[in-house]
């Protein structure tokens, strides 16, 4: 019982006229969905007018605003509207100014309003949060609305174009000033799956700020470090909503033109792969994206692990795809087709040969067959989502031939013409001459499938700082008699000088993460280890430096042979080291090698997995590294 009165709740209410009927259940169904987010703590509850116990006594109106007036406790309101303002008040219910409410909505809104600068003049001395946050969105689709005129007769158009100018009306008046300039912020979407991923977006930026102090809502390391963000982790994965809500949006529009294809470039420590791996596929699989496909699998694949066949690996992803919790490896789980095993009667290797020879019948009749044996499992229709992360590498290992690389690619391009397979790929943006000389990918990347990433805006980059400390319990070292800033304002204005440095940001903020102090109530980020570490520029040499430095003379020596097994250097165009994975035996394969191997790991520097095939491997933990450490 004790857990219960510590639960918090919080209200978020709905208001829509019946024209907007999906976007309402979206919006139930994100705030579902967005529970799960924040743990057993917290109760995320829509609050609907369909829901209130409304009385015979009294109109729908008055009754509505008896509820809303009792329930002072409105955390976020939001407004949805399209072609229609919705019902007549009625009755007396009138302005302050004396004039009638045109609508229900108008009427919640004023509600809202009222309540909102209650709650600012209750707290303007506090650290309380105001509330209600106000969310407005307006459907922007003409040509659904031209389709619900269709067949109409003259009273009901009448009616329908009334309603669509009491909208424009409404927007004009409450939310711009005489001169057309914005007096308040609303959101415009085209298509009911697009005010998904925009509400998505906004209610997490949201709820982060109204629960952040409220307790441990995440228990593991809040930051990532210099390995990529995780499925697993999408909680306290910020500062890239926006991107995830347009890369949705890209990917949907690429699957409707029948090409289910974008690709992702950026510059090297963008967060391109964390953007993909963290936001989009927890995106699509929690239906925010596409909503029409009860269950997506994923899959990821980097070429650069291949050994020896680069199909083989693919279908092998493709079927056995096992998701590793960075933190638990008991707690691994395949999440791929599985039934693809079953489908190809004659093995994973020869369907891999079977696709080189023929990728549409293929894919046509193996592939396909898993997905319907998928679906008769399931019940309902499913898809996946695969990642191709880090597509340089095809570009740099001397092992992929030029004939091998076009093939992969067309057979890519067959899966995300298949209507089974949505694809994402993520590529240095320095190496897009180079995909510019295959036809396929070309192809692929018409109409919407090229993603620009670029980098973070500076409110991003203050909720990557902060947010996830607070939702882990963590506290940022205030002003102290050294320091005249928050170390939280410290790092804020240091990354702001490196926005292109988001890995060395990650790996300081979890080189605090691990350092932390605990007094009897808070974990603390300390000013003391801010300065140890180096800051934002300095963090990976230092620590690099520092490992190396604690070698003895013999392991040191084996730094440039290990290099050589970790590193490429791209041999088209400008000539750039790239980082590549080499089996663990290789880097191993001296006394030296693998004591300063396994320094490197233990020191977060080098990061370990395994190979389609099983066998052990070894990375940089960033491509940072490159420029951060001379050796």
């Amino acid at each position: 019982m004790e857990s219960d009165k510590r639960k918090k709740t919080i209200l978020i209410f709905i208001s829509s006229p019946g024209d907007v009927a999906d976007e309402r259940d979206k919006a139930r169904a994100v705030i579902a969905r967005l529970a799960s987010r924040y743990g057993d703590q917290v109760t995320l509850k829509p609050i609907l007018w369909e829901d209130f116990a409304l009385t015979a006594d009294k109109p729908f109106q008055p009754g509505i605003d008896d509820i809303l007036s009792k329930n002072h406790g409105i955390d976020i309101a939001v407004f949805i509207l399209w072609s229609r303002l919705g019902s007549e008040v009625g009755g007396s219910t009138t302005k302050e100014n004396g004039t009638p409410y045109r609508s229900g909505t108008e009427r919640e809104l004023d509600l809202m309003l009222q309540a909102r600068a209650r709650s600012e003049s209750d707290n303007k001395d506090t650290d309380e949060p105001v509330r209600p946050a106000i969310l407005v969105y307006t459907r922007d689709d003409k040509d659904a609305l031209e389709e619900a005129l269709k067949g109409r007769n003259t009273s009901e158009l009448q009616n329908l174009i009334e309603q669509r100018g009491l909208v424009e009306a409404f927007i004009r008046e409450e939310f711009h000033d005489a001169q057309g300039h914005n007096l308040r912020a609303y959101h415009t979407y085209q298509k009911p799956p697009d005010f998904s991923g925009r509400l998505r977006v906004h209610l997490i930026e949201l709820l982060d700020e109204l629960l952040g102090h409220m307790g441990v809502l995440w228990e593991k390391a809040p930051y990532a470090g210099l390995r990529a963000f995780q499925f697993a982790q999408n909680r306290i994965f910020m500062g890239r909503d926006q991107q995830v809500c347009e890369l949705g949006e890209a990917l949907r529009a690429q699957a409707d033109r029948g090409c289910a294809f974008v690709l992702v470039a950026g510059a090297s420590g963008s967060g391109k792969s964390s953007l993909v791996r963290a936001g989009l596929l927890p995106a699509l699989c929690f239906h925010e994206v596409e909503d029409t496909v009860p269950e997506w699998r994923r899959a990821i694949l980097r070429p650069g692990e291949h050994d020896g066949n680069l199909l083989l690996a693919l279908v092998r992803r493709l079927a056995d795809y096992e998701e590793k919790d960075q933190e638990d490896s008991d707690k691994n789980r395949k999440v791929g087709l599985p039934e693809l095993r079953s489908a190809a009667t004659r093995g994973l290797e020869q369907l891999a040969k079977d696709l080189n020879a023929s990728p549409d019948v293929t894919v046509r009749n193996v592939i396909g067959r898993a997905f319907e044996d998928a679906a008769k499992t399931t019940g309902g229709t499913v898809r996946l989502a695969l990642l191709v992360d880090q597509l340089e590498e095809l570009f740099t290992d001397n092992a992929i031939t030029p004939g091998q690389r076009e093939r992969f690619f067309e057979i890519i391009e067959t899966l995300a013409r298949s209507g089974y397979v949505w694809v994402i790929a993520t590529l240095r943006s320095d190496f897009y001459a180079q995909v510019q000389q295959s036809k396929a990918l070309m192809r692929m990347r018409e109409g919407k499938g090229l993603y620009d990433l670029l980098p973070v805006d500076e409110s991003a980059l203050r909720r990557i700082i902060v947010v996830p400390a607070s939702l882990s319990g963590m506290r940022f070292e205030g002003i102290t008699e050294t320091e005249k800033k928050p170390l939280e304002d410290l790092i804020y204005d240091d990354a702001l000088q490196h926005p292109e440095l988001l890995p060395h940001l990650q790996d300081l903020l979890r080189e605090l993460y691990e350092t932390r102090t605990s007094d009897d109530s808070d974990n603390w980020l300390t000013h003391a280890s801010f300065t140890t570490l180096g800051g934002v520029s300095g963090v990976l040499g230092k620590r690099a430096e520092t490992i190396f430095a604690s070698l003895d003379g013999d392991t040191q020596a084996a730094f440039d042979p290990l290099m050589r097994n970790l590193v490429t250097i791209q041999t088209e165009g400008a000539q750039n080291a790239v980082s590549r994975r080499a089996p663990l035996r290789v880097a191993q394969d001296t006394p030296a090698k693998k004591k300063l191997t396994d320094a490197l790991v233990n020191a977060r520097l080098l990061t370990t997995d395994k190979s389609p095939a099983g066998e052990p491997m070894v990375s940089l933990a960033h491509e940072a590294l490159l420029s951060s450490w001379k050796g």
